[in-house]
């Protein structure tokens, strides 16, 4: 794989990778802090309605204390209490007076019962949740000794509706501790719902309800506006959590069975309701799925800008090595470069590209030595690139050793020659000598021999011719 490939692909992975985890990083830390700051909001959302729940409530028991709890109205507590024995009924004076608090408080009804919780007077006809009460509970009224008692009546409403009961206790000043009868005051929840349906903060799916320890709803859901609240059951983490005493706010599912989130707390007062407050997951993290567009746009731009910059750093990189490639290259084959090699900057490419410039000039230089060296030019001038230039230092060892060796072959051959002539000389005086001694001497024999052989001839043709001449 080309350099450019590599360093392309290898910043081109490091910088989406960044870009990625960057992204990721940004976009979970902005939902993080936007889900905690929903679930601050919704917790004090939460915390608010609590509060003017039980200031209502606290507020409605000092009234109705007060109320009931006057001289001229305790006058009429024993005739309450034998009301039934000595068939004594209420005045108009004193049903006015009961119809001016129902109506001022917006009470749904207020009946008046003996200690038997049997109704003497009632505002509306609508009694029949008493008769529900066992006589266990009207015992326990007897015997608790308040002067106001909250009780969730809503069981016994077999259409499903919440019953709220405020009951207070008449005490008869003949038997001060046991009551000669009840003021028993049905709420109107009309007006807890106002104050639960008040969604300020709480976005388009916010929703606050009251729920009871039997994980029954005791206020209309607004997703169920046409369902009983009773008939909605809440077995949700935040129901099992709040009725632990504890309280808090988590991410879970609703009694819908869709992902919200929940802030709950219990009502402090003595009936085992809790206040729970919750918006969809869906509409809290809204923002952050806009801003998560804008974050994938972000994401695109910045890694075709990093295509784009990574794409010319990597030619930028990689085009002076690959330039340095191809004159190594070149080098490695033995053919040195006949252009100028250029370095620009004075960074490490450029320092490697300095001394590959120095190289290819040294090579020359070292390539016109060796040719001056072996065209016998001893005297051409050298310089090596360092005292470490191990070919310039062998260059000029091999020039100097072929030098002497020229010069050694030369006195050889002037030796040589004058061997040779001393020689040539020598044997021409053997040859003068041995022509002296010894071919002189053969010549005087031979002659002596020839005139030894003519004197013989000539005996032996005298001798022949004395025959001839005597015959």
């Amino acid at each position: 794989m080309r350099i450019f490939y590599k360093i392309f692909i290898s910043h081109v992975a490091i910088g989406l990778f960044s870009v990625l985890i960057l992204s990721f990083l940004f976009y979970n830390i902005l939902k993080n802090s936007l889900i905690e700051r929903t679930l601050d909001q919704l917790s004090s959302v939460n915390i608010l309605k609590k509060n003017q729940m039980e200031n209502y409530f606290n507020r409605t028991q000092r009234n109705l204390i007060f109320l009931f709890g006057r001289t001229d109205f305790l006058e009429k507590t024993d005739a309450i209490a034998d009301i039934e024995k000595h068939k004594v009924y209420l005045d108009d004076h004193q049903k006015s007076e009961l119809n001016n608090i129902g109506s001022l408080y917006d009470f749904d009804n207020i009946i008046i019962t003996d200690n038997n919780l049997n109704a003497i007077y009632s505002l509306n006809p609508d009694t029949t949740f008493l008769k529900e009460f066992t006589r266990a509970r009207v015992d326990s009224l007897k015997a608790s000794n308040k002067n106001f008692v909250y009780f969730d009546a809503s069981k016994y409403d077999h259409i499903g509706q919440p019953v709220l009961l405020y009951i207070i206790p008449l005490h008869s000043q003949k038997d001060p501790l046991h009551p000669g009868g009840f003021i028993v005051i049905k709420e109107h929840f009309s007006k807890l719902q106002k104050i639960l349906y008040e969604r300020t903060g709480m976005g388009t799916t916010g929703e606050s309800y009251l729920v009871a320890s039997d994980k029954r709803m005791r206020s209309v859901s607004r997703f169920f506006p046409d369902s009983f609240p009773l008939k909605i059951s809440v077995n949700t983490e935040a129901v099992k959590n709040v009725f632990k005493q504890e309280e808090g706010r988590h991410i879970l599912q609703d009694y819908r069975d869709i992902k919200v989130l929940s802030a709950y707390r219990k009502l402090n007062f003595e009936l085992p309701w809790a206040i729970i407050s919750e918006i969809d997951y869906q509409e809290a993290v809204k923002p952050i799925n806009q801003l998560k567009n804008y974050i994938i746009v972000i994401t695109v731009v910045l890694i075709v800008l990093i295509l784009i910059v990574t794409y010319f750093i990597s030619n930028a990189i990689s085009n002076p090595i690959l330039y340095l490639k191809d004159i190594i290259m070149s080098l490695s084959k033995g053919v040195v470069p006949e252009a100028p090699i250029e370095s620009r900057g004075n960074d490490e490419i450029a320092q490697i590209t300095e001394a590959t410039r120095q190289l290819v000039e040294g090579t020359k230089r070292t390539t016109e030595f060796a040719h001056q060296t072996g065209a016998g030019n001893f005297e051409a001038t050298f310089t090596i690139l360092s005292d470490k230039d191990t070919l310039g230092l062998a260059l000029l060892s091999m020039r100097d050793k072929i030098k002497m060796l020229q010069e050694r072959e030369v006195r050889l051959v002037r030796e040589k020659a004058s061997a040779l002539l001393e020689g040539q000389e020598n044997e021409r005086k053997r040859f003068v000598r041995e022509l002296h001694d010894g071919i002189g001497q053969l010549l005087t024999v031979v002659k002596l021999r020839l005139d030894a052989m003519e004197a013989k001839d000539k005996e032996k043709q005298e001798e022949k011719t004395g025959r001839t001449g005597s015959c």
